[in-house]
Order: C-alpha cells, then structure tokens, then sequence
C-alpha cells in the first residue's frame, strides 16, 4: 500500500473485495436478518460455520470472503457492545480450550510469557500496570508537586505523602511516595 498525503492507497483486487463484501454483507442483513438471533442463541459459532449455513454457496468456494461477510453483516445486525461481549466470551471459551482453565499452571505461564513478551515490543506501561493492580497512577501534577515537596535531606516520605494526599485527596503512603521518587530518579538519570 502506498501512503498519500494521510490516505491509504488501496490495490484494485483489495478494494474490489472489500466492495464485494459490503455489498454481499448488505445483502445478507437484507435477507436474512435472523442471522444475529441465530448467533445470539450461539455466540460460539464461527463465522465459517454461520457462513455455511446462510451463504453455503460463498462458503464453499470463497470461505475467507465469506468469513469476511458474515462478520460485516453481523456489525451491522448486532450493537458493538453486544459483540464485544459475544468476542470476550469465545475468546475466553478458546483459552479454556487450549489450557483446560483459566487458573491453569499453563494458561499462567502462558500469560507471563505474553506479557514479557509485550514489554520486549512495546515496553513497560507503568499506568497500565498499576490499575491492574487496583491503584491509581501518579499524575504529572502530582509527581511535580511530590518532589518539589519532598525534602531529600530528610527523607520523610510520610510528611510527602501527607502533603500529597492534603492537596490531591488520593491517601497516597510513604511507600507510595517512596516508589514514584524512586521511579522518578531512575527515568530522568536514563534521559
């Protein structure tokens, strides 16, 4: 694909198919609307099998297509939050499937496989990391005020955390404050 001026360029065989299945995709959310209720009555259904149910004929000779239109006239049919929870609960049937249990030894390594493997690609989202852990992240606002406010002579990170948590109302702890700093001095002293 070539790239002009902030628009994709697309090839004559890719836009004659993504034509095709908006159109055949019409068509099927035309004449058969029922597809979504069948899917809703089993949302672990592909869209190869749907597909070979409703467009046998696609199916049969184009199944990526016929994929393809299946999955359009469903975003059509289905409102996207309802498909999302469709996608989450295959998604999840798929992982038990392949690793018995989610609380499996597997499906856990698995994971810290993934997300090593996501840190290696992307790096490390500290933000990300500490709401899953339940907390909430350190603002700029609040980093800048915390050490501006810390005394490095002392090193009282109860009085800091105390003024923190005065001024942003999030009950921040010494522990708190003694991580971010900690933080903080490792990321400027690698700029």
């Amino acid at each position: 694909m070539d790239i002009l001026e902030g628009t994709f360029y697309v090839g004559e065989e890719i836009g004659r198919a993504i034509a095709v299945i908006q159109k055949e995709g019409d068509r099927l959310v035309n004449d058969q609307p029922g597809i979504a209720d069948f899917y809703r009555q089993n949302p672990i259904s592909t869209y190869l099998s749907l597909a070979q149910q409703f467009i046998p004929g696609t199916a049969e000779n184009h199944p990526n297509m016929a994929q393809a239109i299946v999955g359009y006239a469903l975003k059509e049919l289905i409102p996207a939050p309802e498909l999302a929870e469709f996608t989450r609960a295959k998604r999840e049937n798929q992982l038990e499937a392949m690793f018995g249990s989610l609380d499996s030894e597997a499906f856990v390594e698995h994971c810290k496989r993934a997300s090593k493997r996501r840190h290696e690609l992307h790096g490390t989202n500290a933000d990300a990391m500490t709401r899953g852990r339940g907390l909430t992240p350190w603002s700029s606002e609040e980093r800048a005020y915390t050490v501006g406010v810390f005394n490095k002579d002392k090193k009282d990170y109860e009085f800091a955390a105390k003024k923190v948590s005065e001024v942003f109302g999030n009950n921040r702890t010494a522990k708190n404050v003694y991580d971010m700093l900690r933080y903080e001095a490792k990321r400027t002293k690698n700029k």
